[in-house]
């Protein structure tokens, strides 16, 4: 069975995403790949420490012409539904004015492989960029376009889907909580850490619930390199998350910020510049009184670790490494307690 809120692959890379490296497509994908999407050029396999096509095909490329550059996705049948309608959510919000990465017309398109697998093809125009650095324009620009998101996702026409999705999905992870806390399941490198956290830190932080993005971190962001505003990826995961605003502003303060914050100072300018452009830009996300920065923090991690609980109760492998990082954002989140705080009360008085 697959559960659509589960990872897809692990993302450790997108605490500190590298460029990635592109190098050629074996000859038969290549020939494939420009047959299924009609565009012509070189194509590339593109390589990074979380990403690389498996044997069947699935993966990203770039195809190179002499006048473009393209980008493709290709999924599996069993990814294929939850991809449709991220691309779906994508198209709307471009039609109101977002900076997102959609699809071309005419795509999704299928790809049967030599081998029989059936592949699903989603191709965009390719975009020259970095990803975000700590400065103070970076995070400010991050600011308005989560507050954007949000105040589009307020009103999109797919919310009640997402709800009865998220409803779904807390159900899963309480099940599993409950198996963990009955001793009926054990999962982890550290499974008695996982058994007090789950514990002690409830899922449900509290406050007014909407549709968010809920993967708002570094390599989903790209800041175009002719200086336009950044641009949005991977809308996978709104489909299914109706949770309160201050998710993804919890996850950008950790992802964008605290990650590469030299010292509490700097943590701090940058975490009160993003703040202050999401609320000018007119973010609706508030922080609530019984709310602080720091529990919504570790709600998601620990949420986060439940969902591999949860893959782990299936029989599907999730790797060492995809628990680690977790954990350690929980540390990360101790440290940086006193820097949270602060930006609690600036937060909550402005």
């Amino acid at each position: 069975m697959t559960l659509p809120f589960l990872p897809a692959k692990p993302a450790l890379g997108s605490l500190r995403p590298m460029v990635p490296g592109f190098m050629p497509a074996p000859s038969g994908v290549a020939s494939e790949l420009a047959a299924v999407t009609g565009l012509d050029g070189s194509v590339l396999n593109m390589v990074t420490a979380d990403h690389h096509a498996d044997s069947d095909g699935c993966g990203f490329y770039r195809i190179d012409s002499d006048e473009c550059r393209w980008f493709a996705k290709v999924v599996a049948a069993t990814r294929h539904p939850q991809q449709v309608a991220a691309e779906r959510l994508a198209e709307w919000l471009a039609r109101r004015g977002m900076r997102v990465s959609a699809t071309l017309p005419g795509f999704p398109r299928d790809w049967r492989r030599p081998s029989g697998a059936l592949l699903h093809v989603f191709a965009y125009h390719y975009i020259d960029a970095r990803f975000a650095k700590p400065s103070i324009e970076d995070v400010s620009a991050l600011g308005a376009l989560l507050a954007a998101l949000h105040l589009a996702l307020a009103v999109w026409p797919g919310a009640v889907a997402a709800k009865r999705a998220w409803d779904e999905r807390c159900g899963a992870l309480n099940r599993a909580r409950g198996k963990v806390l009955s001793g009926e399941l054990s999962a982890g490198p550290d499974p008695e850490r996982l058994r007090a956290l789950l514990a002690e830190v409830p899922f449900d932080v509290g406050g007014r619930r909407q549709v968010v993005h809920n993967d708002f971190h570094r390599a989903n962001v790209l800041f175009p390199n002719d200086g336009t505003p950044p641009v949005l990826l991977d809308l996978e995961d709104a489909c299914h998350s109706f949770q309160p605003p201050v998710i993804d502003i919890a996850k950008a303060l950790e992802r964008f910020i605290l990650a590469d914050a030299a010292d509490d100072r700097q943590a701090f300018t940058l975490g009160r510049h993003f703040l202050l452009t999401y609320a000018a830009a007119g973010g609706p996300a508030r922080l609530e009184r019984e709310q602080s920065l720091f529990n919504v923090m570790r709600a998601q991690s620990v949420r986060a670790l439940c969902e591999l609980t949860v893959l782990t109760a299936m029989g599907q492998p999730t790797g060492v490494e995809e628990w680690h990082k977790f954990l350690y954002l929980l540390d990360r989140a101790e440290h940086w307690r006193e820097v949270l705080r602060d930006l609690d009360r600036f937060w909550m008085e402005k």
